[in-house]
């Protein structure tokens, strides 16, 4: 159905947007957007260029790239509970914990997610967002992190995916 693969690919490159802002930060970003414009000024580039040119600022664009823009199915995401526990205080004697996610894609595509972990609550509530994970199709991961207070939430957050939101 073109028209639903025009839609998929519409909703992905705004996922593909938002996933390399949050991955390379703006200047990065700005910096991949001025040499594709610099190289194709006034013309045309396929995948192939686009990678190539992603490539050159992160090995890993370009297989970011084709995830996002060579199929119109979406990855799905499954999480166990997760664990956390108290490790040895750090060489300055502030507590540290680790936390602990399984994360499994269902699908046979990739996808990109990012997690988020809260600690504290109320008025003294901060969270955290990791820089964006890549989970190949049909595979799981397992995600950890240390924060200096035991976590109060942890969600799994995916860019796009069957999931539709946070879990």
């Amino acid at each position: 159905d073109p028209q639903r693969a025009f839609d998929a690919l519409t909703l992905k490159a705004g996922a593909l947007a938002q996933s390399l802002y949050d991955a390379l930060g703006a200047d990065a970003t700005a910096q991949l957007l001025a040499t594709l414009r610099e190289r194709h000024r006034g013309e045309t580039f396929d995948l192939a260029e686009l990678v190539a040119v992603g490539t050159e600022l992160d090995s890993e664009l370009g297989e970011l790239f084709e995830d996002w823009l060579t199929t119109v199915d979406l990855p799905g995401l499954v999480a166990d509970e997760g664990s956390a526990f108290r490790l040895v205080d750090g060489p300055d004697g502030a507590p540290r914990y680790q936390v602990t996610v399984e994360v499994k894609n269902d699908e046979p595509v990739p996808g990109v997610f990012r997690m988020t972990t809260r600690v504290g609550e109320g008025g003294e509530a901060s969270r955290e967002d990791s820089d964006p994970v890549r989970i190949g199709g049909q595979s799981t991961l397992r995600w950890s992190t240390v924060l200096s207070q035991p976590p109060t939430g942890i969600w799994v957050d995916p860019y796009l995916s069957l999931n539709r939101e946070a879990f």
